[in-house]
């Protein structure tokens, strides 16, 4: 990215980086790294003129959310205005949307993703971008 003067990094957080939740002191911490680094990054790829960002999803169908009871997941979709979990999809969509849609340089753009997103989820981006590049960007996958 440096050498082709620029670019953009899309770093996967979670809600938990922006805010405390019980019982997951280690999801929670790395979260909250996460969104420091892609603060410090930020300042410091600036000058190459590459865009570091972070999203922070909230509830998402993952395999990590199969050991807790369907009720309580059912409980907590409700109260999402979609009335219903995220999917890695939904996930991998916002990532490249913010890429390439804030993109100045669109032909040169890279979606990085950092390594906490789930592996699922590193397959449906492959499967949501299906080997193309979204349309007005020659995105890439960095993992």
């Amino acid at each position: 990215m440096q050498r082709s003067c620029g670019g953009s990094i899309v770093n996967v957080s979670s809600t938990a980086g922006l805010q405390g939740i019980p019982n997951a002191i280690a999801y929670v911490g790395t979260k909250w790294a996460v969104r420091g680094m892609t603060k410090a990054a930020a300042l410091e790829l600036a000058s190459c003129n590459i865009r570091v960002n972070s999203v922070h999803p909230g509830l998402i169908d993952t395999p990590m959310l199969n050991s807790r009871a369907r009720d309580d997941l059912e409980r907590r979709a409700a109260l999402i205005p979609l009335q219903r979990m995220g999917t890695v999809d939904d996930v991998a969509y916002l990532c490249a949307c913010h890429v390439t849609l804030s993109s100045d340089s669109r032909n040169k753009t890279r979606l990085a993703t950092s390594s906490t997103v789930p592996s699922a989820a590193a397959g449906s981006t492959r499967r949501a971008f299906r080997g193309r590049p979204l349309p007005g960007c020659s995105a890439s996958r960095v993992n």
